[in-house]
Parts: structure tokens; C-alpha cells; sequence
């Protein structure tokens, strides 16, 4: 045997250990992994593998050299159908999926990051409508549509599917935007925005180009909106400090504030927090009185922004997305 031989032999994908049964009719091949796995149960739950297993040309003359050799070794007479361009690994998550009910937990935070982006774009390929929804499901918990579910969300700095919360916005995005999840893409792609252009360009080989393009367009119109809401707020206190609701002698309003307390209210307009703790970090400590006027005009500012998201990131009607996950989800 020479040094190519060898090499293909030590390359072949081979049999999974646990996605490899006796009574199987059909062979997936990947990189790393063959399994031996059922036409009808596969076909049943996917549309997509129900047209591929009824596809006459598929069979063993089909496949590689490589596979053909394991072919012959191990698969018997069953057809065996390469999945292109598709990680065993990933693969390995989506088929246990289907096989073990419990393998997926919706309700699950510590799901492996890339557990959930391959089931996510795998299920979306092979049309696996239950498995997709179960993952979108478990996404929105985390990025939701609707603006007081997103400020009740968990800090940036907390876990979320075995990373921090951060380091998951541009995987999931990408994942996301190439599995044609709409109703997940106005929030990530908000909390993308807020993520510095360093960091976002760092991570620009991962992403599409037309998912960039949108992001970075979109991006440019929130920092103008939250820009003229920094430059707009002291008017506002400086007209509401006129009529003497502060409780304090010396009003605590920040009619006059620094340029670095104006750009971090910029930046504060993207943390997933309530008004009120928004409220403590622009402003000295304040009194009742004005904590909530600053609180209510920083919240509706915010919602009127929320209510664009669709717009500036080129999707659809906000109000349409909603109602297509809450189709989805089965309410």
C-alpha cells in the first residue's frame, strides 16, 4: 500500500457508534461518519431526505471512491447517500435529534453553542419542521421580539449555551440569517449593532456579505437615531426642569451634560436593561421625581426605535414576524 493509499484508507468516514443500526436501510455518509439509519423514519419526519431516498439514481455507484471502499466492507446491499458538504459532527446532533426525543431541550440555556447552530441550519436543509422550531423557540427566549422581554433578558457577561452571552450574537446571527429565520433576525441583528466595529469587523470573514451589508447599514441608522435622542434629552430635562418637579433644591437633572456622558447614553441604548437602571448610569444620584421623568423618556425613545428594527435591517413587518413565531410556536 503507498502513502496515498494509506492516506485515504486512515480519511474514510466510518460507522458511529451509536447511529448505526442492525436493522437500518440506508447509509448517510459524511466527512468523519456513516450511519446506518431508516428510509421511512427519516422520510416521514423530512420532506427534503423523503425526496432524496425516492430519487432513482441514488446508490452505491453514486459516491466516492473512498466510500464505495467502506461501502463494500460494511453497508452490505443498502444504498448509501453522501450529505455534501455537511460536518459529521453536525450531523451526529441533528439524527440524535430525531432519534432521542430528549436529546434537544428547548427549554435548555446550556445547550453547546454549536449544538444549536447546527440543528438550526441542518434542520432548516433538510426541512425538519419540529427540530427548527424547537431551536428557534429556544433562541427567542434570549432574543425576543417583543421590547419588555428584551430588556428582561440576561447582562452580556452572563452564560448562554456554554459561552457568554456576547459571544454568541454574531454565530447566531449568521446561523440565523442562513437559515432564513426571519423572526430572529431583528433582535440579533440590534444586538449586533451594539457590539464595537473592531469586533465586528474581526469577525467579518464569518459573516455572509449581505448579512454584513445589512448589519452595517442598519447599524449606521440606530447610531443616528440614538445620536439625535443624546443631543435631544438635555432640551427636553432643561424644558421639564422649568416647572419644578425635581424634590432636590439643587435639581439633578442633566440639562448640560459632558460629551462622554452624551456618547455612553448612545452605547446605553443597546444594553438589553430596564429604563431605570439605564436612568442610574446617565444621571448623578436622583431623586424619585426625576428618575422616572429621565427613565419614561429614555424607555419611549427606545420603543420608538424597537419599532423600527424591521425596517432599518431590511426584513419584514414587525407585527408579521411576530405573528409568524407565534405560528410557529404553536400559539
Amino acid at each position: 500500500m503507498d502513502v496515498d493509499e494509506a492516506s485515504s484508507s486512515t480519511n474514510a468516514p466510518t460507522p458511529h457508534e451509536i447511529l448505526w443500526y442492525s436493522d437500518g436501510s440506508v447509509v448517510l455518509s459524511t466527512d468523519l461518519y456513516l450511519f446506518k439509519v431508516h428510509k421511512s423514519f427519516l422520510s416521514r419526519h423530512s420532506s427534503v431526505f423523503k425526496d432524496l431516498f425516492e430519487f432513482p439514481n441514488i446508490d452505491a455507484s453514486s459516491i466516492t471512491e473512498n466510500a464505495s471502499a467502506v461501502n463494500q466492507e460494511t453497508c452490505e446491499v443498502l444504498p448509501l447517500v453522501a450529505l455534501a458538504g455537511d460536518r459529521g459532527e453536525d450531523v451526529v446532533h441533528l439524527l440524535r435529534a430525531v432519534y432521542e426525543p430528549r436529546y434537544h431541550d428547548r427549554f435548555s440555556d446550556a445547550t453547546p453553542l454549536h449544538t444549536v447552530v447546527a440543528l438550526l441550519l441542518l434542520s432548516t436543509k433538510y426541512d425538519f419542521m419540529d427540530i427548527r422550531s424547537d431551536v428557534i423557540s429556544q433562541i427567542s427566549r434570549h432574543y425576543p421580539m417583543e421590547f419588555s422581554d428584551f430588556t428582561s433578558t440576561n447582562k452580556e457577561d452572563s452564560p448562554l449555551f456554554g459561552k457568554v452571552r456576547w459571544e454568541c450574537h454574531i454565530p447566531l446571527l449568521v446561523a440565523a440569517f442562513r437559515a432564513n429565520a426571519d423572526v430572529l433576525l431583528p433582535t440579533l441583528y440590534f444586538v449586533c449593532s451594539g457590539i464595537p466595529l473592531e469586533r465586528i469587523f474581526d469577525s467579518s470573514s464569518a459573516l455572509p456579505p449581505d448579512c454584513l451589508r445589512i448589519l452595517m447599514l442598519g447599524r449606521e441608522k440606530l447610531r443616528k437615531y440614538t445620536t439625535m435622542f443624546a443631543a435631544y434629552l438635555p432640551t427636553y430635562l432643561g424644558i421639564e426642569d422649568r416647572k419644578n418637579m425635581c424634590m432636590k433644591q439643587n435639581s439633578c437633572l442633566p440639562t448640560t451634560p459632558s460629551l462622554p456622558q452624551s456618547l455612553h447614553l448612545v452605547e446605553m441604548c443597546f444594553e438589553n436593561q430596564a429604563e431605570s437602571v439605564l436612568v442610574e448610569k446617565y444621571m448623578k444620584p436622583a431623586c424619585d421625581a426625576c428618575t422616572v421623568l429621565v427613565g419614561n423618556e429614555i424607555d419611549r425613545w427606545r420603543k420608538i426605535m424597537w419599532s423600527h428594527l424591521s425596517s432599518y435591517f431590511e426584513l419584514p413587518e414587525g407585527t408579521r414576524l411576530q405573528d409568524d413565531l407565534k405560528k410557529m410556536m404553536g400559539s
